[in-house]
């Protein structure tokens, strides 16, 4: 189900195991045992990048370059503060040190650091997203700020979608991005918001965002929520994608309610 690898195992294998561990862990997000699981996932990932690091070192494998960023992101989706700190630190940075945001973390650092981002550092980002020189560079930072885990902050990330300072094209991905911790609130203000989110998505694109929103969902109500739209929104022979997005969401569901009691009795059992 899990397991631990050591520091000196292979890196391919590591970053497998790394990503199982991510997808298990959206079981517990906002459950009562998600502190178990994330104090797990530091035991796991704590001891295998004290050996990484947060540079490179002379001779490593480009696979170890790979996995340097997965090791970040992941022990901050996991509540490290050390990483979190860090990561912080080196965002705010980034502007006047090019060490403190080196390609080959970039995105990791910057995942970690607006998802745990209070309002100081969240106000930084969207300043930011003004003074960066291209576009792609201007979406990066727009879409990252979907990754914020406080709720005050996602409503501001939602506000945003729908003004001035967001390109249309960008809003449906920073949207689709805050369902990741904020399922609910996105949902709702999609339904709300419809009419100018849809000014950023071609005709395929509008059928196929409200049920993208939910196709990854592990909550009943949700996925009850998407099935009624469905039946509202989409005549039958229109119901292809939209339905696909819906099975996924009740295979999420029934993942949970199988997979979620023994995962937890394994984490009690290790002394988590």
């Amino acid at each position: 189900m899990l397991f631990r690898s050591g520091p000196t195992s292979d890196p391919v294998v590591i970053g497998q195991m790394v990503y199982k561990l991510r997808d298990l862990a959206s079981l517990f997000d906002r459950e009562p045992r998600q502190l178990a699981l994330n104090a797990y996932g530091r035991s796991v990932l704590q001891p295998i990048f004290a050996k990484v690091g947060w540079k490179p070192i002379s001779g490593e494998s480009p696979q170890t370059t790979i996995l340097r960023p997965l090791l970040i992101a992941s022990l901050g989706r996991f509540d490290d503060a050390a990483i979190i700190a860090e990561a912080k630190a080196r965002f705010l940075a980034g502007p006047s040190d090019p060490g403190a945001m080196p390609g080959d973390i970039r995105w990791a650092v910057q995942d970690v650091a607006l998802s745990h981002a209070d309002q100081a550092l969240f106000d930084t980002a969207v300043a930011r997203v003004k003074t960066l020189k291209t576009q792609i560079e201007k979406n990066d930072l727009l879409n990252d700020l979907g990754r914020v885990r406080d709720p005050a902050l996602a409503k501001q990330v939602l506000n945003l979608t729908i003004s001035d300072d967001v390109p249309v094209t960008v809003a449906p991905n920073m949207i689709w991005r805050l369902t990741g911790w904020h399922e609910a609130v996105a949902w709702q203000f999609a339904l709300d918001h419809q009419e100018q989110i849809n000014r950023g998505l071609d005709s395929m694109a509008r059928s196929e965002f409200m049920p993208g929103l939910l196709a990854d969902t592990h909550d009943p109500v949700m996925a009850d929520r998407l099935a009624a739209y469905i039946d509202k929104t989409y005549p039958i022979d229109e119901r292809a994608k939209p339905n696909a997005a819906l099975a996924s969401a009740r295979q999420g569901v029934r993942f949970k309610a199988e997979q979620y009691g023994k995962i937890d009795a394994w984490l009690k059992q290790k002394g988590f």
